[in-house]
């Protein structure tokens, strides 16, 4: 037993025999002052602990508030704004990625079924109207009885064709250049480009040099 459990019941020892040479009205009376004294105890430290509790619970409640302030705050100015700014960036990103993906797929198809050389860098009507396709052009035909392969200029040798269709002007612009990159004995003679029929048309004069005569 500590110092503390001696010394109540010490006091309550003094408390019994006090009462015991009290008759008994006086007792009551005694026990009663008690009784309200003790009961004000329990209640003053029960309404300090409610008090604590609905503190504790107002702190909580304006935490709570004050964080939700904060987030209506930032989804308001993301709404004014943000959000469409976000959105516009992931929206031209996605564009990018999936021109980037277009342009890689033509590449793997230039790579894979265009780029194919003779011996002496001769332009077949076939490779000629593969890369046209593949760059998005409408091949309708050729024109192969333009020139034979004993005609010469310039004691060069050559042949040449025709190659027409139809599509994008810019996808024209990248075929012209591609001819051009093609080789050095690659020329192209005339190209004739006019809107017709509600597309664009064109017709590409192709000649290529052979070697001496």
């Amino acid at each position: 037993m500590n110092q503390f459990q001696v010394q109540v019941y010490e006091q309550l020892d003094k408390l019994d025999e006090y009462l015991s040479s009290k008759n008994q009205s006086e007792r009551l009376l005694l026990g009663t002052l008690v009784g309200i004294a003790l009961a004000g105890i329990v209640y003053f430290i029960l309404f300090d602990l409610s008090t604590n509790i609905k503190l504790n619970k107002n702190d909580i409640y304006n935490e709570i508030l004050t964080k939700v302030t904060e987030e209506q705050g930032y989804i308001d100015s993301m709404e004014n704004g943000g959000f469409y700014a976000l959105e516009q960036r992931i929206r031209t990103s996605q564009e990018e990625i999936a021109q980037a993906n277009s342009e890689l797929e033509l590449l793997k198809k230039l790579r894979e079924e265009i780029f194919v050389y003779s011996k002496d860098w001769f332009l077949t009507f076939d490779d000629a109207s593969k890369a046209a396709t593949a760059m998005g052009l409408i091949v309708n035909g050729t024109d192969i009885a333009m020139s034979g392969e004993n005609e010469t200029l310039g004691g060069m040798r050559y042949s040449s064709f025709n190659l027409f269709g139809h599509g994008r002007f810019s996808s024209i612009l990248k075929y012209m250049d591609w001819l051009e990159t093609y080789g050095k004995f690659i020329s192209i003679d005339s190209v004739i480009i006019e809107s017709k029929d509600n597309r664009l048309n064109f017709s590409i004069a192709i000649r290529n040099f052979r070697g001496g005569a």
